[in-house]
């Protein structure tokens, strides 16, 4: 990697390049593979990460690139991915603004791997801090997630179906929020992103899990692969699936066993089984939920008052129930904070 060239074999990013800095850093675009160079503060970066300042303090030869007489420290990530950690970093105000404002985690996540591998902990609590933000943690919070939206009481898969692109994006953004949850151990944000991507149609999903290889036109390996990534492992599309049957079934018990355990009137209760009769596969137990709480739903209608407000209110507390099984039903661990 070792080699003397001009300025002009390479690109400055001015937002990086600090005139009286004190530290040379260079990475490839993975896209481009065009060689990208930095100038920071070394006292900034140390404060956020000890780990990539002793890396970049102990580069090996082969992992220097030389301009001029200035040695540049030569780091095999992504230059997209580092620049928007070093953003973070020195400007941590911009950066969570744009995060904010976008609404959108799936830009960031490779900010988030970034930080990890250098435990950089400081930029990892504020993503994850923005991370569960972002996530409704409660089943009111999630309501009012659907309404902002436009989801509510929609399965994804009906949402737009000649617009596809509306479910890859919000399945994308469920599987990165699936990632950086996993690295924080955030139960709440896998509960929630777990249950979203059940809504979405399976071979949008499986796409999440296929591999994807990032090649770069320059400084590659000698095969010129830059790097391979999936949004979903394995684990996570079988936890998927296994939560996405037992949702299924859940419905389907919970509605063959309502009417006795609540004592319906027989007319309310023969109104019920008859809307029932035809098992269908539930793709939103919350949002099918909801419509047991409706009293203008079918069979809400068609029931006396009483046996009415006895099934809405089950259907509240069953939504809670629900939410609540939620790591239990995707058979999600207990593991250690990061």
């Amino acid at each position: 990697m070792s080699s003397n060239n001009s300025t002009s074999d390479f690109e400055l990013n001015e937002d990086l390049w600090f005139d009286d800095g004190d530290i040379c850093v260079c990475a490839r675009r993975f896209d481009s593979g065009v060689l990208c160079l930095y100038k920071l503060y070394r006292d900034m970066l140390a404060s956020h990460s000890s780990v990539l300042l002793n890396l970049l303090d102990n580069s090996p030869a082969h992992r220097q690139v030389y301009v001029g007489s200035t040695r540049y420290a030569y780091l095999t990530d992504n230059a997209l991915d580092l620049e928007r950690f070093f953003i973070a970093i020195y400007y941590p105000t911009c950066f969570l603004f744009w995060k904010h404002n976008t609404r959108s985690f799936s830009g960031s996540l490779p900010v988030f791997r970034i930080a990890f591998k250098y435990k950089a902990n400081n930029v990892i609590e504020a993503l994850a801090s923005q991370l569960e933000e972002d996530w409704p943690r409660s089943i009111s919070e999630w309501d009012a997630s659907q309404c902002e939206y436009g989801l509510y009481c929609e399965p994804l898969t009906d949402l737009c179906p000649e617009q596809p692109s509306l479910n890859r994006a919000a399945a994308v953004e469920s599987a990165s929020a699936i990632q950086a949850a996993h690295i924080a151990n955030i139960p709440n944000v896998l509960s929630a992103a777990y249950y979203q991507l059940s809504r979405i149609s399976q071979d949008t999903v499986s796409q999440l899990g296929r591999v994807e290889e990032c090649n770069g036109k320059k400084g590659g390996s000698k095969r010129g692969k830059m790097g391979k990534r999936t949004l979903l492992s394995k684990e996570d599309l079988h936890r998927l699936a296994l939560g996405k049957e037992k949702l299924s079934r859940y419905m389907l018990t919970f509605k063959k066993r309502l009417p006795k355990e609540l004592v319906l009137h027989q007319n309310c209760a023969d109104a019920w089984n008859t809307s029932t009769s035809v098992p269908v596969e539930s793709v939103d137990v919350l949002a099918d939920l909801l419509e047991v709480c409706s009293a203008t739903v079918f069979p809400g209608v068609n029931m006396c008052s009483d046996c009415r407000s006895k099934i809405n209110e089950r259907g509240r507390r069953e939504r809670a129930r629900v939410w609540k099984l939620l790591p239990k039903l995707f058979c999600m661990p207990d593991r250690p904070k990061y």
